[in-house]
C-alpha cells in the first residue's frame, strides 16, 4: 500500500523497520521509530500497514518532543 493511503496513527512496516505513522506533510510523512526518532518517508513509498498504534488518542504534542 502506498503511503498516502494509510490512515492517519497506524504502525507500518517499511525497509524492515517498524515506524509509527503520524501524518503526510507535502511530499513526505511525519513518522516515528520506537526510540522516538523522527523519520520523514516519501508519500508514494510502499509500506505494510501493521496495524493502530496505541497512542493513537494523544494530541501530537504528546506523542513526541523530538525536534528535527
Amino acid at each position: 500500500m502506498k503511503l498516502f493511503e494509510v490512515p492517519k496513527y497506524s504502525r507500518i512496516r517499511v525497509g524492515g523497520n517498524a515506524l509509527d505513522f503520524h501524518h503526510i506533510d507535502g511530499m513526505y510523512s511525519y513518522c516515528t521509530d520506537s526510540n522516538g526518532k523522527v523519520h520523514h518517508i516519501a508519500a508514494w513509498a510502499d509500506v505494510e500497514v501493521l496495524g493502530p498504534y496505541e497512542d493513537e488518542a494523544k494530541p501530537m504534542s504528546e506523542h513526541s518532543n523530538n525536534t528535527q
